[in-house]
């Protein structure tokens, strides 16, 4: 598949870094060639000296920038996204005031306004780059949720997100981009509180990877307690089942 990924940070060297990996042609921009060189040689991918130059030929855009500079790319590049599938990356994160991001709103659907004649998913955000660049842990393949209105478009970015090792899940219309990015708040939140630490290998106890997907699943739908979970969970891998079977975790009334 032909990737064009928009943005040169730890994000996107890591999608290229495994997309490369995977057997698909990727062209990296940035915000200088330089930039872009400097990234697609880190990653073995090819380098763009522009965002319009990287999409033109593309199948999937990544758009992994920063939040703030969402508008100001897609504006820029409007009408060369018409048809295009986008994936975006992107998070509005707030560890000071969470409820100023959940506002029942998301970067995604954001997006799809600014550019209406493209199709735009969510996927890979809510994963450190650590995860998304190597996404298995002691051999089991992490969940790489993908949210999409438009069907076509949504079985693509499936595709891919499997292609590069994660375990592909169809998360929905592109309206759980919310919970999606919630996850990737939570995540966040959780590495802040220091019920995780990191290191090079990505997560290790308080809470290690397996605990955070299930944590993530639960927040995406499982009706179970979330805060007793994140201070309970063993380091093994259970079920959500065997989870709530082993702690005795309630559902919340």
């Amino acid at each position: 598949m032909r990737i064009a990924i928009i943005g040169s940070g730890n994000v996107g060297k890591a999608l290229a870094t495994a997309a490369t990996k995977a057997g698909h042609h990727v062209t990296l921009s940035a915000r200088s060639p330089e930039k872009a060189r400097e990234a697609a040689q880190a990653t073995k991918s090819h380098a763009a000296s522009s965002n319009r130059d990287a999409v033109k030929d593309a199948e999937l855009v990544v758009l992994a920038v920063p939040a703030d500079k969402v508008d100001e790319v897609i504006g820029s590049l409007s009408p060369e996204l018409d048809g295009k599938v986008i994936i975006d990356v992107t998070n509005r994160i707030d560890t000071n005031d969470p409820g100023k991001v959940l506002d029942g709103s998301s970067m995604s659907e954001h997006i799809q306004k600014k550019a209406p004649k493209a199709h735009v998913v969510k996927a890979f955000n809510y994963a450190f780059a650590s995860r998304m660049a190597e996404p298995k842990v002691n051999g089991t393949r992490l969940d790489g949720f993908v949210a999409g209105d438009d069907e076509s478009a949504k079985q693509k970015a499936l595709q891919f997100v499997e292609s590069i090792g994660f375990r592909p899940i169809d998360a929905g219309p592109l309206a759980m981009a919310r919970s999606l990015e919630g996850m990737r708040l939570l995540n966040v939140l959780a590495v802040s509180k220091e019920y995780v630490v990191l290191s090079s290998e990505g997560f290790i106890p308080h809470l290690d990877p397996s605990t955070l997907d299930i944590i993530q699943r639960a927040l995406l739908g499982q009706n179970w307690n979330i805060s007793r979970a994140a201070q309970k969970l063993a380091v093994s891998r259970p079920t959500l089942y065997d989870m709530m079977k082993k702690y005795e975790l309630e559902k919340p009334q």
